[in-house]
């Protein structure tokens, strides 16, 4: 009974819904529309959101978007409650993808995400995300390759690997 009444209260939030409108989900956006709750600049820091309210965010192919996409990862830090999951995806930074939209600011790697951790988490003193996957997800022509040596092969070729998808839990 417990785990079905923590299921209901559990809020999410879909961090970039574009027109991905998830249902069970809070749909924020830079624009409105129906199913979007909440419309802002996720360049305009604080956030309209309140602290520690959610479970779980997703944000798939937005924080590319962004200006300082670290800061917006130390707001969705804020707003997340302890224990929530954060769920990431990016284009790869070497992949056409990555190049392919004029409003991309931002190119990610794994690294990118690797080193934010270690470095909010010594900043703060204390760990603040833990990392609890980052899978590289390869391309058509990177899945012909072992996986062991993808990753080395993306650094010299692109088109090896597409989307860094990362989940972390925050610790708080």
């Amino acid at each position: 009974m417990k785990k079905v009444m923590e299921q209901l209260t559990m809020k999410k939030l879909n961090f970039g819904c574009g027109k991905k409108i998830l249902e069970g989900y809070d749909n924020v956006d830079i624009q409105s529309g129906e199913g979007i709750v909440n419309d802002f600049d996720f360049d305009v820091f604080p956030y309209p959101i309140k602290d520690n309210i959610y479970n779980e965010v997703l944000g798939d192919f937005i924080l590319e978007h962004l200006n300082n996409p670290k800061k917006a990862l130390e707001e969705i830090y804020r707003i997340c409650k302890s224990e929530a999951k954060v769920i990431i995806q990016v284009p790869y930074y070497n992949n056409k993808g990555a190049y392919a939209d004029f409003t991309h600011r931002s190119y990610l790697s794994e690294r990118c995400f690797v080193n934010f951790v270690n470095e909010i988490n010594q900043v703060n003193q204390k760990e603040r995300f833990e990392i609890i996957s980052l899978r590289l997800i390869p391309t058509k022509f990177g899945k012909l390759f072992p996986k062991q040596f993808r990753r080395k092969l993306s650094a010299i070729f692109s088109g090896i690997i597409r989307i860094v998808f990362i989940e972390m839990r925050v610790l708080k």
